[in-house]
């Protein structure tokens, strides 16, 4: 019984304003399965690319920035990593850990 359209993911944030920029890979319960979304421009639409099915209670997500470029990645077993997307994104050199 969970919401269609509910998510979990990983996201890098620039800061935790409205409309920052951001790179993440997600999973969501629906159809959508795994996918990456980002927004490059600070009050900019958010895009997202890449699809790979959600495997229950299988399906790991990777982030991986180097430079200015975030991929996220998504797998079945936290060793083969399919590449859902990449996109140049301006962070800050440091990221502060959250959580909600």
């Amino acid at each position: 019984g969970v919401d269609l359209w509910s998510r979990a993911g990983l996201m890098a944030r620039d800061s935790l304003a409205p409309g920052s920029r951001f790179a993440g890979a997600f999973a969501s319960s629906g159809q959508a399965g795994c996918f990456f979304e980002s927004r490059a421009v600070a009050a900019g639409l958010a895009s997202s690319v890449g699809s790979l099915p959600a495997n229950t209670p299988y399906t790991w997500l990777r982030l991986r920035r180097q430079g200015t470029t975030v991929s996220g990645y998504a797998g079945f077993d936290g060793v083969n990593w399919v590449l859902l997307g990449t996109q140049t994104v301006t962070l800050p050199t440091s990221a502060t850990q959250t959580g909600r």
